[in-house]
């Protein structure tokens, strides 16, 4: 037999493998989870909170003018909000239009064209 051949046999003997070990995994959970919902409802809402996507949190951190990280609170929230501030104060480099718009979303005057 080939390298080739030896090579795709055996991949498809690991993936024939593989998804049957998954089938199985598969089937537990769901079975712990039949079973805790009858059992212990409060342990099942538990395991089904763990279900799903994990979302990655917000650095709480800033870097400083000198380089140098800093994760203390009250200055990265400082920190924020100087830079979301100067978002809509800082009009140097914009356009007519642009500085227009700033001014249309201070006063609340947005009407759709």
């Amino acid at each position: 037999m080939a390298v080739k051949d030896c090579f795709s046999y055996t991949q498809r003997r690991f993936d024939k493998e593989l998804k049957k070990i998954k089938r199985t995994h598969e089937r537990s959970q769901v079975f712990k989870l039949e079973q805790a919902n009858i059992e212990n409802p409060i342990e099942f809402w538990k395991s089904i909170a763990k279900l799903g996507k994990k979302t990655a949190k917000i650095p709480m951190e800033i870097e400083r003018e000198d380089g140098t990280i800093c994760d203390d609170l009250n200055e990265v929230l400082n920190k924020w909000k100087e830079d979301f501030a100067s978002l809509f104060t800082s009009s140097e480099s914009y356009n007519q239009e642009q500085r227009q718009f700033v001014e249309d979303i201070k006063s609340g005057n947005l009407n759709k064209e």
